[in-house]
């Protein structure tokens, strides 16, 4: 049996708030993981790990300054915020995960949207840095709209097969095994 908390049961038990009998019967080897924020080094593999579990087979891609971005929040409601965060991210940016859709759902639905026309800009990085993570949100939309359909995904983007594979290579973008085109 493996049970976990949040809580000292120590000290609940010296308290009275736990029974001591039930204490002795679960401390028969305990294990302590530190909280989220204490071991941030995790982060890109629980990640990856959780997207897996989203969506086998189609996870979705975290860029690495979409990592970052999780790396700097404060994690309250550890793994199991991390989870439903890369769960609902993973639902509503398709294949790949950008920094500002990460902004966007640590903001919260009491946030105001961006508005139509200027879309959220992160200054201090470098010009080529923000055009590639655009574009690798912009193919990746494509991809999902089209269901993994390259061609398809090609005549949304308005450019030729050809293009959009050399472009995904570059971006290191992979195409599914699994989807015909």
């Amino acid at each position: 049996m493996v049970a976990a908390t949040n809580r000292r049961l120590d000290d609940a038990v010296s308290n009275g708030g736990f029974r001591e009998d039930l204490f002795f019967r679960l401390n028969v080897f305990p294990i302590h993981l530190p909280p989220l924020r204490e071991r941030l080094e995790d982060l890109p593999a629980l990640v990856a790990h959780l997207a897996e579990r989203v969506r086998p087979r189609h996870a979705a891609t975290f860029t690495e300054v979409a990592l970052e971005t999780l790396a700097s929040y404060s994690w309250p409601g550890n793994i199991r915020e991390l989870a439903n965060l890369v769960e609902r991210l993973s639902i509503l940016s398709g294949p790949v995960v950008d920094a500002p859709a990460v902004r966007q759902v640590l903001r919260g639905p009491s946030s105001s949207p961006p508005s139509a026309g200027s879309p959220p800009v992160q200054l201090g990085r470098p010009l080529n840095e923000a055009v590639d993570e655009f574009e690798r949100s912009f193919i990746g939309a494509a991809l999902a709209q089209a269901e993994g359909n390259m061609a398809e995904a090609a005549r949304i983007l308005q450019t030729d097969r050809a293009n959009l594979y050399r472009r995904m290579r570059r971006l290191g973008l992979e195409k599914s095994a699994d989807v015909e085109s």
